[in-house]
């Protein structure tokens, strides 16, 4: 039997083991290592005692900040499942340090919101030696940074690290020009809910000229989906916003940051179109993220829209707010209600994978305007309205959703992807999949 120290030692080394794996595989490679990253999520619960899917979680532990929502530990833990963010947020990482290395004996490295793990660069800090690589370690939590210290502990890497603060990022007196990399991931598709843009904009000017950021970028774009004819077909209509070293220092030297910008139709498209808007991150050299590769690249669409005020534009803006959030002025088609005239069917799905959606936001649009009616029930086989309204309340609890609060957002939503995003976020952006089928069982009872 092994002793204590020798059991740790062979943690070290497993952990270790893993982290290669994901550093040393071809890009093509990346997707057949989900289990290599769920063995290290597991390791990693065990060192600091997290339990991963607590019962009933509502991720009541989050922070808001002044400019945006701090997940809670365990939400932060929960990140570290999906398989491609965290292979790539790594591999970045690795590519970013060992490229500030070039030239240098070391580097100063600044990690914004590290979470309980650490998991973007203490585990790959075995590559380095500690004369090479020092870390300074924010959060804003101090359960985190708790667990934080049984990772450093258990990956041996305590002499890499020349500081823990338990701090909001916002608050944090940055030094000028003193980090060659700066990394932090706090954000979710479309850089809403989260600080991440207003934790760069803080802490660009603490880079020293020549580093780098860890994303180095993230690109907003909105393509037409469909223009009524082809619906196949998708054109790039522009991007809205880039966050980078150079948009970041830009908004530093603003005492009231402003985001804004207008997008114009193609002229054949000067018409009611849907839109999808994508995030894509480049977290370093070519380690990229992609649609729906992960819950911070879920595509977020836009049916039936017009050209805002008739001047053929889309127009962005970024609220920096508790919640920030990007949003768009434009008119939904009136008509495209006025047309409904058959709900959905029950399981059918909307466009973030749940059935029954499309069929419940339908329903409270037509009953907002007085035309529901048995005749608009479709498939719905379920008429009798105390059985209807329970399940649909079933539904609400398996997705997180407060009915009164529920209510309002499905009266007052424009549009059912709206909708959806109020959906996303009472899920920390991404929901499970025991959450879909526990959905499309209740739905099934419906149609």
């Amino acid at each position: 039997m092994l002793d204590k120290n020798a059991s740790k030692n062979d943690l070290t080394l497993e952990l270790n083991e893993l982290v290669d794996v994901m550093l040393d595989s071809a890009p093509e490679r990346l997707i057949a290592n989900k289990s290599i990253v769920d063995r290290l999520v597991e390791l990693l619960c065990d060192v600091t005692k997290i339990e991963l899917h607590p019962a009933l979680f509502r991720d009541e532990h989050a922070t808001t900040t002044s400019k945006g929502r701090a997940v809670s530990m365990t939400t932060a833990a929960q990140c570290a499942e999906e398989f491609m963010r965290t292979q790539v947020f790594i591999r970045g990482a690795y590519s970013a340090i060992t490229e500030q290395l070039k030239g240098k004996e070391s580097i100063e490295l600044l990690y914004g919101g590290t979470g309980p793990f650490g998991l973007i660069v203490l585990p790959l800090l075995h590559r380095f030696a500690p004369e090479q690589v020092q870390l300074t370690l924010l959060d804003i939590h101090p359960e985190s940074l708790e667990a934080l210290e049984h990772v450093i502990e258990v990956l041996q890497v305590s002499d890499y690290i020349r500081s823990i603060q338990c701090v909001d990022i916002l608050e944090w007196d940055a030094p000028a020009k003193a980090f060659d990399v700066i990394v932090s991931e706090t954000m979710k598709m479309l850089l809403k809910d989260e600080p991440q843009v207003s934790i760069f904009r803080h802490l660009a000017p603490s880079l020293k000229d020549g580093g780098t950021l860890i994303p180095r970028q993230v690109q907003l774009d909105a393509w037409i989906t469909s223009d009524g004819k082809e619906r196949n077909e998708s054109h790039h209509i522009g991007r809205f916003f880039t966050l980078d070293l150079a948009s970041s220092l830009a908004l530093s030297l603003q005492s009231e940051p402003k985001i804004e910008c207008s997008l114009e139709l193609p002229t054949r498209q000067n018409k009611v179109v849907d839109l999808t808007l994508t995030t894509y991150i480049q977290v370093y050299g070519e380690e990229w993220l992609y649609d729906n590769q992960c819950s911070l690249n879920l595509t977020f669409c836009i049916n039936d829209i017009e050209p805002s005020e008739s001047d053929g534009k889309i127009h962005f803006w970024y609220e920096f707010t508790r919640l920030p959030r990007f949003a768009f002025k434009y008119d939904v088609d009136a008509n495209a209600l006025e047309k409904l005239t058959l709900l959905a069917d029950p399981l059918e799905q909307n466009s973030i994978g749940i059935p029954y959606i499309k069929h419940y936001w339908q329903k409270h649009q037509l009953i907002k305007t007085g035309r529901y009616n048995s005749n608009t029930l479709g498939n719905a086989k379920c008429e009798n309205l105390e059985d209807r309204c329970a399940l649909e309340h079933q539904m609400l609890v398996a997705l997180n959703l407060p009915l009164y609060e529920t209510l309002q957002e499905v009266y007052q939503s424009r549009t059912e992807e709206e909708f959806c995003d109020f959906i996303l976020g009472k899920n920390n952006g991404v929901l499970n999949p025991s959450q879909i089928v526990e959905v499309t069982q209740l739905a099934s009872q419906i149609s």
